[in-house]
């Protein structure tokens, strides 16, 4: 019976023990595994990085390059479509300029007119000259009137066949006949290279009735150019000792000539 008990608890022992080394080794290979995992982790991340920057890098960059293209195209249209827009501006501009020119022989019945072209500009600055596309060939002779939609620019005073130089009413030397619309009161219009492209009319008695806004038109006395023509508006009124100037503008475009008509026929050759 003893013998029996004996063998019993080291039956049990045994087992105990064999238990507790499994247990053991369970926690061992549970730690190692630990150790190992932690140290893999960031490896493990790495390699996830790698296999998505494989995976989806290439089709970053082929959107970016696609991107780029479409950016390409729509900067392309954009400029296409404000060259077309700059391009309809130019062509209504035209077609304005060109409609006025139309007014102005309808207002201006009585004389035969030529419609031109500028085609180049007194680049010093002093508005002094322009040069048309028309003349002797069209009728244009020295002296004829030059006008756009806005009033007299100035008259020819140069000549070619297919060409003609107008000198402009702000050239210094110039002069021009002029009377207030509004009153009739008179003065001689004179260009003055201190005036920036404006004219000053003289000759103004001290008790005219002139003022600033009045408008400026030709008298048609003694010179090349007929009555009423629009010359430009009154800017200043100054006082002299014995008679009075206005600075005038002049309601033409004399800085920027694009198209006018000139006065031919019977008139411009009555005035040579």
């Amino acid at each position: 019976m003893k013998k029996k008990l004996l063998w019993l608890i080291v039956i049990v022992v045994i087992v105990f023990s064999s238990m507790a080394i499994s247990t053991i080794e369970n926690d061992k290979s549970s730690l190692i595994g630990d150790v190992a995992g932690i140290i893999a982790k960031p490896f493990q991340k790495l390699f996830l990085g790698i296999d998505n920057f494989i995976e989806y890098g290439f089709d970053y960059f082929q959107d970016m390059d696609e991107l780029k293209k479409e950016n390409a195209e729509l900067k392309s249209k954009v400029m296409l479509l404000e060259n077309k827009v700059t391009e309809s501006e130019q062509i209504r501009s035209e077609n304005e300029r060109l409609r006025s020119l139309v007014d102005l022989g309808e207002k201006y019945k009585d004389y035969d007119m030529t419609a031109a072209s500028v085609i180049a500009v007194d680049t010093s600055g002093w508005y002094s000259y322009f040069i048309i596309d028309k003349g002797e060939s069209d009728g244009i002779s020295k002296n004829c009137v030059a006008m756009d939609s806005g009033g007299v620019l100035g008259k020819v005073d140069e000549v070619g066949s297919s060409w003609a130089r107008i000198m402009t009413i702000a050239e210094p030397g110039t002069a021009c006949g002029a009377e207030v619309s509004r009153t009739g009161e008179t003065g001689i219009i004179e260009g003055d290279s201190l005036l920036s492209g404006m004219c000053k009319m003289t000759s103004i008695s001290k008790e005219a009735n002139i003022t600033p806004g009045d408008y400026i038109v030709t008298s048609g006395s003694g010179d090349v150019y007929p009555s009423g023509l629009t010359i430009g508006r009154v800017k200043e009124i100054r006082e002299e000792d014995i008679s009075r100037t206005a600075i005038v503008e002049p309601t033409g475009n004399l800085r920027s000539p694009k198209e006018v008509v000139v006065i031919t026929g019977k008139y411009a050759e009555d005035t040579e």
